[in-house]
C-alpha cells in the first residue's frame, strides 16, 4: 500500500467501524466487546507489520553500508 492512499484506509476503516455500529443487530455490549476483540487483533496486525518493515529497513541499511563499504574499498587509489 503506498504512503498517499493511506489517510483513505483509515477513513474507509473508520466509516465501516461506524456503519457496523448502527446496524448491528447485537446489544451495546456484544457491539462493544466484537469491537474491542477486532480492534485488538487489529492492534496486534499493526504491531507485528510494524515490526517486519523495521526489520525489512534495518536489513536494507546493513545491505547499503556494506556495499558502500565495498565500493570505497574498490575506489582506493593504488598508489
Amino acid at each position: 500500500m503506498s504512503n498517499r492512499g493511506f489517510p483513505y484506509f483509515l477513513m474507509g476503516v473508520g466509516v465501516g467501524a461506524v456503519a457496523g455500529l448502527l446496524l448491528a443487530p447485537r446489544s451495546g455490549r456484544e457491539t462493544r466487546e466484537q469491537l474491542g476483540g477486532w480492534l485488538k487483533r487489529k492492534r496486534e496486525e499493526t504491531e507485528e507489520s510494524l515490526q517486519h518493515l523495521r526489520d525489512k529497513v534495518r536489513d536494507e541499511k546493513d545491505r547499503l553500508a556494506t556495499a558502500l563499504k565495498a565500493g570505497r574499498e574498490a575506489y582506493q587509489p593504488k598508489g
